[in-house]
């Protein structure tokens, strides 16, 4: 679809699931767990300038990239690699 980098949503899936809340109730858990998602969108666009898949593609490659696949070579791995990353950073570093 072109939205929300598919890296980054794996990324916000795993911060709900390792932070996230299992009582509805619970906001206090759903807050500091959305904060978590912020912080990891934040530092992917403060890398790349933007964590949407299609402005990322117009940035970084080219549309005859993009219609010979060629995209995933030219940015997505970037991204893939940095994003993850940031979540390893963000879940080794202790902050429950």
């Amino acid at each position: 679809m072109r939205q929300k980098c598919g890296a980054v949503t794996g990324s916000f899936m795993i911060l709900g699931l390792v932070y996230g809340n299992t009582d509805p109730k619970d906001m206090e858990t759903k807050l500091e767990a959305y904060r978590k998602v912020r912080e990891l969108n934040q530092q992917v666009e403060q890398i790349y300038g933007t964590s949407n898949c299609f402005e990322l593609l117009k940035k970084h490659t080219s549309e005859v990239e993009v219609e010979e696949r060629k995209h995933h070579k030219i940015i997505c791995r970037s991204v893939v690699r940095d994003t993850v990353g940031i979540l390893y950073d963000m879940l080794s570093s202790g902050q429950d």
